[in-house]
């Protein structure tokens, strides 16, 4: 099972009602000054929405994506509740990190962070076609211990070349080969990317997966 990939249990939802305090905190698109523990996840006043191990689901993380949306086109000046949307290990799958995509992608949110979600390569495509037609706010996404498996590189020379505000890229524990990086490493150098972090621990890359990183192009990869 995906879910299983990497270690990362499977996640029994909790029920929806349970969100309810939730998003109607998010609905109002009001910020907060102070940390706010709802009975599912924690708002904090740096725009960190972390919901990780909160069991949301697919359904469960279609309706907070909902609400962030819902508190951008609420929020005054342009200040919104929520800028870091942190989702880990909440059984997401494929879908349900469409759907977080998709309904985040016309909102400030700048950090999505999906490690241990059960996202497969197809679902990271995805991704990278909600980023590829969103307003290019997102600046990091995180992808650890997903199961992208033999097409990760692919998968995320897509991201790379969709979100062009792209600076951080974690596929700790993908499954991502050297074939794959060299992939990656070239959708990174095209165009003179300013990349800032890619984290790529845990994968059977050897000796072989060294090589694309250390190609001679100093003034194309961020010192």
């Amino acid at each position: 099972m995906a879910q299983e990939f990497a270690g990362v249990p499977s996640v029994a939802p909790r029920p929806v009602a349970e969100l309810a305090p939730l998003l109607a905190w998010l609905r109002t698109g009001t910020g907060t000054d102070r940390r706010i523990d709802f009975p599912a996840g924690t708002a904090l006043p740096d725009g960190r929405l972390d919901l990780c191990k909160q069991q949301l689901g697919p359904q469960g993380a279609q309706l907070v994506a909902e609400a962030v949306a819902e508190s951008a086109q609420a929020a005054e000046g342009g200040e919104t509740p929520v800028r870091h949307l942190l989702l880990g290990t909440d059984g997401l799958g494929d879908d349900g990190a469409d759907a977080v995509a998709a309904r985040t992608a016309d909102t400030p949110v700048r950090t999505l962070y999906l490690g241990c979600n059960g996202i497969t390569a197809a679902g990271a495509c995805r991704i990278a076609d909600r980023l590829r037609a969103s307003p290019q706010t997102v600046r990091a996404l995180w992808l650890k211990r997903n199961p992208l498996g033999i097409r990760a590189g692919q998968a995320a020379a897509e991201l790379v070349a969709a979100a062009e505000q792209l600076r951080t890229l974690d596929l700790v524990q993908t499954g991502l080969d050297p074939a794959g990086l060299a992939a990656l490493t070239d959708a990174l150098l095209t165009g003179g990317r300013h990349f800032e972090r890619l984290y790529l621990g845990g994968n059977p890359l050897g000796p072989a997966g060294a090589e694309p990183l250390a190609r001679p192009e100093p003034n194309r990869w961020p010192g």
